[in-house]
């Protein structure tokens, strides 16, 4: 059962990665998302990994998860009777979402002030790396130089070493006197993410307990139980002195001898208990398996008759108490809706899409 939510508006949605979960946050609450793509496929279709490995338009994972509850119509802007398509559209629509560089849809006759004249309550959201102004305006960016340019790939990677681009948005960045401290720990099936670090507050409750956990196994060295943990705070305004980097050498290698010894749920399950602040690093299959996740339905089966199979998709970006949200159906095939939205909703016939399709407008 789809949500209600938004039942009854329409957003087209022209955009490419960076703005999918958006126009599927619409499609989870009822919105009528109309996905529209060049003849030749979104770019999202071409993104990896593919069902079974095999590389194809229908099989990209990730346009499986985020394209789904959407209809797919193909369209092609750059042909005038693809544009005029698109305007009959914007006149029967609510929002419009697309993620082009800067320019491009003025330089087609498109730009807001034509789409407000066609449809004056037409909200337009343009998705761009820095903005629509300004000197960076027209520079061009993936992922990576998000993350580069916006500072945290300053805290991945090595000393000495060029730095890493975050494969995930991460929950929390830490100081420049955190950046050269080992944050994750290897265990008997993975790794832990942890910070040791004291101080007044859940630092010093935090490292209280993993050394009285650890001295318990007889990991943990004489200076550890005595130290007073609410005043250790090693290198703190970056004047680490040379005691400290002992110190931190010491505990870092015995909590990483420690850790060895245990799996990750071993591992979290005690720090639960003790409130020690730390947490699995979870992979794909952790994550699939959740406890907290399935408590609370996260994941959807959804039928995906292309596939000929069921899938486990992700499911809604938040959960109400008595409204459903979520997709209503899978991701839709290459132009599979050309027939509902071009002849259904526009009204065109089948001799002019014909037509439409012959000429590349389609």
């Amino acid at each position: 059962m789809g949500s209600e939510l938004l039942s009854g508006f329409r957003m087209l949605d022209l955009a490419d990665e960076k703005g999918a979960l958006c126009g599927k946050i619409f499609a989870d609450m009822g919105a009528d998302v109309i996905k529209i793509e060049p003849p030749q496929g979104c770019s999202t279709r071409r993104i990896p990994p593919f069902v079974d490995d095999l590389p194809d338009a229908e099989r990209s994972l990730y346009f499986i998860a985020y394209q789904a509850g959407k209809r797919s119509v193909t369209l092609n802007l750059e042909s005038p009777d693809g544009r005029a398509l698109l305007e009959d559209l914007v006149r029967k629509s609510d929002f419009l979402l697309e993620s082009f560089p800067v320019g491009y849809m003025e330089s087609i006759g498109l730009g807001y002030e034509r789409l407000a004249e066609l449809n004056p309550r037409i909200i337009h959201t343009s998705i761009t790396p820095f903005g629509d102004m300004g000197p960076g305006r027209n520079y061009k960016a993936a992922d990576i130089v998000s993350w580069a340019s916006g500072g945290p790939m300053f805290l991945m990677g090595d000393e000495g070493r060029p730095p890493l681009g975050m494969s995930l948005p991460q929950a929390g960045l830490h100081a420049g006197a955190e950046a050269r401290r080992k944050l994750v720990y290897s265990c008997k099936d993975g790794y832990i993410s942890t910070v040791l670090a004291g101080g007044s507050g859940v630092g010093a409750i935090s490292m209280k307990g993993l050394v009285e956990w650890m001295a318990a196994s007889g990991f943990a060295a004489d200076w550890m139980i005595a130290k007073d943990w609410s005043t250790w705070v090693p290198g703190i305004l970056m004047k680490a002195t040379e005691q400290d980097y002992r110190e931190i050498a010491n505990l870092e290698d015995r909590v990483q001898r420690f850790f060895d010894t245990m799996t990750k749920r071993e591992i979290y399950a005690e720090a639960l208990k003790r409130r020690i602040l730390l947490a699995p690093v979870a992979t794909a299959a952790d994550i699939a398996d959740d406890e907290q996740l399935k408590a609370r339905n996260y994941f959807v089966r959804v039928d995906h008759d292309t596939l000929g199979r069921t899938l486990t998709l992700p499911g809604a970006f938040a959960k109400f108490s008595l409204t459903p949200v979520g997709p209503g159906r899978r991701a839709p095939r290459l132009g599979e809706h050309n027939g509902e939205v071009w002849g259904g909703l526009l009204g065109i016939d089948s001799a002019r899409l014909g037509r439409l399709r012959a000429i590349g407008a389609i």
